[in-house]
């Protein structure tokens, strides 16, 4: 397989075919193949058009969580910081830090958490950034880190008051909606509950 799909003229496909066949290999305990088929991979990518920017973007994140299989975090996190689209950056760096906290790296994972919310800066739609922020909450929450979910679901809800467009603001909310029947409440040394400010 790993012979056909490089043999394809389009980078762009060539890539993340490359970087899912790595993942494949990954959770079948193949290492070093899935390590060569993400090479192999960001080969294909260095191919790729740069005007086709949504292109490399989607092939950076498929390649880093071709990394993520391997939990290989430096890898994984060299490969999404150079995506570009700012949407595409905070959801990946997101994954990252979700597969950290897993292998009990709660440090590191910290800090790619705080790239993500810097990342998070530059997307310049709300509606954008709720979505962000909402699927993060449902990630925090089914890992049951529900003081972080608390924390951040509060962040979504603050970028929901700024938005202005009624029907903007609805979509938003009904997006939270989602995000909200994940949670359980925070622990006791949390002093809000967001389940509560969802109704203001």
């Amino acid at each position: 397989a790993t012979a056909i799909v490089s043999a394809l003229e389009e980078a762009r496909y060539r890539a993340v075919l490359l970087a899912d066949i790595a993942g494949h290999q990954a959770r079948h305990a193949r290492r070093a193949a899935a390590e060569q088929s993400l090479k192999r991979a960001e080969a294909a990518v260095s191919a790729i058009p740069t005007d086709q920017k949504f292109a490399v973007n989607h092939a950076r994140e498929r390649v880093t969580s071709g990394w993520l299989a391997l939990d290989n975090f430096n890898q994984a996190e060299r490969v999404a910081t150079t995506i570009t689209d700012a949407a595409i950056r905070v959801g990946t760096l997101w994954s990252i830090a979700g597969a950290m906290r897993l292998a009990a790296q709660t440090e590191g994972a910290a800090r790619i958490d705080g790239l993500a919310l810097s990342s998070m800066a530059e997307v310049k739609s709300a509606l954008d950034r709720v979505w962000l922020f909402a699927r993060q909450v449902q990630m925090l929450a089914d890992q049951k880190a529900d003081d972080q979910a608390a924390l951040v679901f509060q962040k979504a809800l603050d970028v929901v008051r700024g938005i202005r467009h009624s029907w903007t603001r609805a979509q938003a909310l009904a997006r939270l909606v989602g995000a909200f029947s994940g949670l359980r409440g925070p622990s006791p040394g949390v002093h809000s509950d967001p389940r509560k400010s969802i109704k203001n």
